[in-house]
């Protein structure tokens, strides 16, 4: 690709815990950037760390100088920030090797991202239906040692009712336990 300074405004985002940690990661990560070859940090502005769902939540606000559009496009595959905006210039020319290059690395990523999806999901699937084992057989193991109320079970297995209850109402229906009053027991 053709040599073109281009500028630009990015928002990096980034979750954590704790607070500073989260903080020390991403100025850490800007830090690498800066020894990055045609790529400039002009400037660079870091807000102050929200909780939110038990996890603190920031960005930084950066304004680079990058020598080449592929060095653009690495720099979002590599960096992935929330957004970019090109500031300078208005226009941007393209040949069509180039257009054919950022295409395939388009793709080539999208792939990749495709492929540990469906990887994860193949283990997250696992992992859920082999805790699902592990956990019903927790309760039948309670249960084998004395009737138990919920509340109990809740205590001696580390888990919530509202979690309990499914694996409870399941095991009636398939006539492993019964419940008198407010006690499980098993059949």
């Amino acid at each position: 690709m053709a040599k073109q300074t281009i500028i630009v405004r990015a928002i990096i985002e980034m979750l954590g815990n704790p607070k500073e940690h989260l903080m020390e990661t991403l100025h850490g990560y800007i830090d690498r950037l800066k020894t990055e070859k045609e790529i400039t940090v002009v400037s660079e502005k870091y807000e102050e760390p929200i909780l939110k769902d038990e996890l603190y939540s920031t960005f930084v606000e950066l304004e680079l100088k990058v020598e080449k559009l592929d060095k653009l496009i690495w720099f979002c595959y590599d960096y992935m920030p929330a957004s970019v905006e090109v500031v300078e210039p208005e226009e941007l020319a393209f040949q069509a090797r180039d257009v054919t290059s950022f295409f395939n690395e388009i793709l080539t990523k999208l792939h990749t991202l495709d492929m540990l999806y469906k990887k994860y999901k193949v283990e997250n699937e696992l992992f859920k239906k082999n805790l699902t084992i592990l956990l019903r057989n927790f309760i039948k193991i309670e249960l084998r040692n004395a009737p138990k109320t919920i509340d109990e079970l809740e205590l001696a297995l580390g888990v919530p009712q509202s979690q309990i209850t499914f694996f409870l109402e399941k095991l009636i229906e398939e006539q492993k336990i019964k419940k008198e009053q407010d006690k499980y027991m098993i059949i």
